[in-house]
């Protein structure tokens, strides 16, 4: 039987209500937290490595390892959208999120595109005949993804200290939701720009390529670490260490103020 389903829009994360009921499914925080986005800015231009970063998450890290990869996807991609999760680099599939926690087990939660997709498949941009090779359908294209979730900052050309400095200065001015220890190397953060118009994507973008983020990252379909998850290396046929969540601040998902739209615009 052919789905029928059609593909949901992609939700605005600014709701401080469903935020806060998410957080209480994950049972990981009994109050409001106090602290406010400009404590948070203040919070991060004190920081300056990767040990800070750390103990700087309003969530401690023993709580951290408690919550699955599941609950984290969960509260990153509300809802039931469409996602590009892949075991490892290459190979992805493009479900809802129910169909994937049906089919999939934790093993397959290697790498996501942190975007809802737009379709389960799309066409591949690369064109070159002379060279055999052409278009082809794939679950995980620019063809099908869609506006972003979130920008990611990924570099893994400098060490983790250099990598959190530069995480932290563009964090003095937008929200950071999450931080997850890719490999022994490399660390991601994910600052939230659901429902953000395409030009204010772009300046956040630009702020973290200024602080070092790689620009080849910023493709629409680009992978990055699923918080939690371990992916799996074809050649060695290992799978990686564990990807683990060293920050994470829900009240980021539900929490775009009038100032942070400001400075977007400036």
């Amino acid at each position: 039987m052919t789905n029928t389903k059609s593909v949901p829009a992609q939700t605005a994360i600014t709701n401080t209500k469903t935020t806060n009921q998410l957080r209480q499914q994950l049972g990981i925080i009994t109050k409001e937290p106090t602290h406010t986005l400009d404590s948070v800015r203040n919070k991060m231009r004190g920081l300056q490595e990767y040990s800070s970063l750390c103990e700087a998450s309003p969530i401690p890290q023993g709580q951290l390892d408690k919550i699955s990869s599941w609950n984290y996807l969960g509260q990153l991609f509300p809802g039931d959208p469409l996602l590009s999760i892949g075991g490892n680099y290459t190979r992805f599939h493009t479900r809802y999120t129910a169909e994937h926690q049906h089919q999939e087990s934790t093993a397959c939660l290697g790498q996501i595109v942190p975007a809802a997709m737009t379709a389960r498949t799309g066409l591949t941009a690369k064109n070159v005949p002379e060279r055999g090779i052409v278009p082809k359908i794939s679950p995980r294209c620019n063809a099908n993804t869609g506006p972003l979730y979130y920008v990611v900052y990924r570099n893994s050309t400098i060490d983790l200290d250099e990598q959190a400095r530069g995480i932290i200065r563009v964090a003095a001015t937008y929200r950071l939701a999450m931080v997850v220890h890719a490999t022994p190397e490399v660390i991601e953060a994910w600052f939230p720009c659901g429902g953000w118009s395409h030009r204010q994507i772009k300046i956040l973008q630009d702020v973290a390529a200024k602080y070092g983020s790689r620009s080849k990252n910023h493709i629409s379909c680009q992978p990055f670490a699923v918080p939690g998850g371990r992916t799996y290396h074809e050649r060695r046929e290992t799978f990686g260490p564990v990807q683990r969540v060293v920050y994470f601040d829900p009240a980021a998902l539900g929490q775009q103020t009038q100032e942070t739209q400001e400075t977007q615009a400036a």
